[in-house]
């Protein structure tokens, strides 16, 4: 008897000391050079594979596969990670006993509400770099229906990504749906005030779409960005690039400076980066904005969450004094129900695992541009210069990473 309490208490103890980061460091490291298909095909076996973090794994390999322009592999291997982290408990009995008594590490990685969310970002960007529109308008839908989910469920402050309403905005205005992209960009705007790009996009579909009361409407509320103006002098046989800056990385999840029995955010990119676009005459055309602060969206999560994991880790103290007088009654041997208690107190470190590979920011810089072959230096933290196929009134997106 005594043997096996000292077995158990010991696999705790020792395999609370795994970190998913540490033990994927060949990843992280093929990731953050910027070698994505290397980095991708480092986790393919092990995001095949039932487990703990299988879905962690598909979410990395999956936005490794979308950085490395394999858009229909990465849709695969997001998709299965949708599917596994749907919102439903999936938590077998056994998985919720342990982590209650110790931490909820050892149950399956489930994503927070943000990471759901940005699963059907990178479905919807994906399916848009193929040119699959109604695909795309699908996974942009299913974000609306989450949150509304989300805030049925008491989250009451968590908003939408502004991203994923941007995205939905360009597609229908690629399909000549101006209403409905007009209705987006003007979300867009009511979730990123400063945003002021999504303001322009907003007009110039309600002129196109012939809805002069609403052009108005907007116009007046923005006296100072000159719309009418902006729209009149636009090229008409123009067709547009926009640039899809994802900078820095996300903060990752540790054991709080405050209290150890909770996961705090800690930050690990400070700086912000600069997108500016210019002609091949060197003029510029466009200057960048941040569309994203994907750190604060993850912060606010996180906080909405702390009151449950705080309530649960109680839950868990209790129950480990509990396990340790059990096994002093059953040894009668005090000290050893005192270790026994000790050691699953130890194992109480809170979940710190987290979709670590996605992005800080996200900057937007848009643009019109004579059809046919168009060359643009895009200017971030590095300069690059790339060639582009513009069509009268399509719409061409770049999406660039920079960690």
């Amino acid at each position: 008897m005594q043997c096996k309490i000292y077995l158990l208490v010991l696999i705790l103890l020792f395999s609370s000391c795994s970190n998913y980061m540490t033990e994927q460091s060949g990843f992280f490291s093929k990731f953050r050079r910027g070698d994505y298909s290397s980095a991708a095909d480092v986790l393919k076996e092990k995001s095949e594979k039932e487990g703990k973090d299988q879905i962690l794994y598909l979410l990395d390999r999956g936005i490794a596969l979308y950085e490395a322009k394999d858009y229909k592999e990465s849709i695969k291997t997001l998709t299965e990670a949708e599917r596994l982290s749907a919102v439903k408990d999936f938590t077998s009995i056994n998985e919720e006993v342990v982590s209650v008594i110790t931490t909820d590490k050892y149950k399956k990685f489930v994503p927070l509400d943000y990471e759901r969310i940005m699963i059907n970002v990178y479905l919807a960007l994906s399916y848009f770099m193929l040119g699959q529109y109604e695909d795309a308008l699908v996974e942009c839908r299913r974000i609306n229906n989450l949150v509304y989910v989300l805030k049925n469920r008491g989250m009451k402050d968590f908003e939408e990504v502004p991203l994923a309403r941007y995205v939905s905005g360009m597609i229908y205005e690629t399909q000549g749906k101006y209403d409905s992209a007009r209705i987006d960009y003007l979300k867009v705007v009511e979730l990123n005030p400063l945003f002021t790009q999504a303001i322009y996009d907003a007009y110039r579909c309600a002129r196109l779409g012939n809805n002069v009361y609403i052009a108005s409407t907007i116009s007046n509320k923005y006296p100072n960005l000159k719309l009418k103006e902006s729209f009149e002098k636009r090229c008409k046989s123009c067709g547009n690039l926009v640039v899809l800056l994802s900078y820095g990385e996300i903060p990752v999840k540790r054991q709080s400076r405050n209290n150890n029995m909770l996961p705090e955010f800690y930050t690990r990119t400070y700086s912000s980066a600069k997108l500016d676009l210019y002609s091949d005459q060197g003029k510029k055309i466009s200057s960048g904005e941040d569309l994203l602060d994907l750190e604060t969206v993850a912060r606010k999560n996180l906080n909405e969450r702390i009151g449950r994991i705080m309530a649960k880790r109680l839950l868990g103290v209790g129950a480990q004094v509990a396990i340790g007088y059990g096994v002093a009654k059953a040894t009668d041997n005090d000290a050893l129900g005192v270790l026994a208690g000790l050691l699953l107190h130890s194992t109480s470190s809170p979940d710190t695992r987290s979709w670590s590979t996605l992005p800080r920011y996200y900057y937007v810089a848009r643009t019109s541009l004579e059809p046919g072959l168009q060359k643009v230096k895009i200017s971030t933290d590095i300069e690059m210069e790339k060639t582009f196929e513009i069509n009268n009134g399509k719409l061409v997106l770049d999406p660039i990473r920079i960690n």
